[in-house]
């Protein structure tokens, strides 16, 4: 199973999390319109381990998932945070191909646009794959 693929399940598969996302989970950037709050995930980097005969072992994937909502409090932001952490630090999932998945940094700030607060909570998390 890919990365992406994988990512996306997971999140979707934690009720706990999904409880805090109206707007859904999207590849990229979500759709102008969307409703919030939302998630969005983007693959940062990947490098490709090879053997000495150019055999491909593994791909070492960066991916950023950031948590937004429209709002003045951080309390929902916070709380998606910390799942998403919880969801992917120290994970190895055999059956999906997965060797391991580690969380890397976060940060979470405050950023006003048009008018409008919006909470954004960045989560990066490193994902190994066969």
């Amino acid at each position: 199973m890919s990365a992406r693929k994988w990512i996306r399940e997971r999140i979707k598969a934690s009720a706990e999390l999904m409880a805090l996302v109206a707007g859904g989970v999207y590849d990229g950037v979500a759709p102008k319109g969307s409703p919030y709050p939302n998630i969005d995930m983007t693959c940062v980097s990947m490098l490709q381990t090879e053997n000495a005969f150019a055999d491909r072992l593994r791909d070492r994937e960066l991916w950023r998932i950031r948590y937004i909502d429209k709002s003045i409090s951080a309390a929902k932001a916070d709380s998606a945070g910390e799942i998403i952490q919880s969801l992917f630090h120290k994970v190895h999932d055999e059956a999906n191909d997965i060797i391991a998945s580690t969380f890397e940094q976060s940060r979470q700030f405050t950023q006003v646009e048009d008018g409008e607060t919006y909470q954004i909570y960045i989560i990066d998390i490193r994902v190994e794959t066969r």
